[in-house]
This record gives C-alpha cells, sequence and structure tokens, in this order.
C-alpha cells in the first residue's frame, strides 16, 4: 500500500470501478436501470468504519467478513442511495450500495477496491489475489440487509466540520 493519501475524489473514479466489476462479475448489481440514485463520497479512517460496521445491524457472517478486510489507515467510502429510497432524516434512508476504496492507492487497474456491499451481495477481494497484478474477488449472497449512512467522516477544513 502508498504512503500517500489520495485527497481528490475525483481520482477514486467509483463509478468507473463498479461498473468495471460489474462487467466482470454479473451477478453483481449496485444500480437497477430506470432509477435515479444519489451518491456520497468521503474519505475517513478504516478503524472508525469497522467501529460502525460492528454496531450495525447486519448479520454476524457479513459483518466478520468486512471487519477482517485487510485495510490502510484512510478509506474512501462511496454510498448509493436511490432516489425514491430518500427520508427527511438521511440517518434513517437505507443505502443501496457501499464500495470501500483504498485512499492511498488509486490507479487504473481498481485494485484499490476494498469492498462492495449491495443489499443482498458482498464483494471481497479473494486471499490469493495478493500475488496476482489484478484483484479477483468473491460474491457473497446475503439475506437482505440494511446499512444507513455513516455519519463519522474525517474531520477538518477541507469538510468544513464544526463540532
Amino acid at each position: 500500500m502508498g504512503d500517500t493519501l489520495t485527497k481528490s475524489g475525483e481520482i477514486v473514479n467509483p463509478f468507473n470501478a463498479i461498473k468495471h466489476v460489474s462487467e466482470e462479475y454479473k451477478e453483481f448489481v449496485c444500480q437497477q436501470k430506470g432509477k435515479r440514485y444519489y451518491t456520497r463520497l468521503y474519505l475517513t479512517t478504516s478503524r472508525s468504519y469497522k467501529e460502525y460496521i460492528v454496531d450495525s445491524n447486519i448479520s454476524d457472517s457479513s459483518r466478520t467478513i468486512i471487519v477482517c478486510i485487510a485495510m490502510p489507515r484512510f478509506i474512501w467510502i462511496c454510498e448509493t442511495i436511490a432516489e425514491e429510497d430518500i427520508m427527511k432524516e438521511i440517518q434513517q434512508t437505507p443505502l443501496n450500495s457501499i464500495c470501500i476504496f483504498d485512499a492511498t492507492e488509486c490507479d487504473d487497474s481498481y485494485n484499490y477496491l476494498l469492498m462492495a456491499k449491495t443489499r443482498t451481495h458482498l464483494l471481497v477481494p479473494t486471499t490469493d489475489s495478493i500475488c496476482s497484478k489484478k484483484k479477483k474477488y468473491s460474491i457473497y449472497e446475503t439475506n437482505e440487509e440494511i446499512l444507513y449512512p455513516f455519519n463519522n467522516n474525517l474531520k477538518g477544513e477541507h469538510t468544513q466540520w464544526k463540532n
């Protein structure tokens, strides 16, 4: 993993990464055609995000898989919300999908995708992909699992955060 932090969300380009993965893994569908989606891309630490996953209401097996994924200190999170699901209180809005990207390594190979989760599928790198130049992923089918927006992204001047 790289030593520098990718500070620009444009470099991450989550849409191309997800498109690339969806083309290769046909059963993994993040967005349905004909629906409008909103996305939220933010930087956080893997530690705080894993704490959020531990406290979530997803299954023990999904929770264990996500928490055990090797992640760098800083990660980009891309949350997707279907327009029809948006609630008045954002924290009550169910997410359609979540993708986690390595914030220290972004390149054209899409190897910076660490995990992707829809309500019914979980996509994670396989252990044998470490030695190859291109990551390979495993897809796990899950029961309907709903996560809600994470609210502990990094605080700093770039977010205009005020307590």
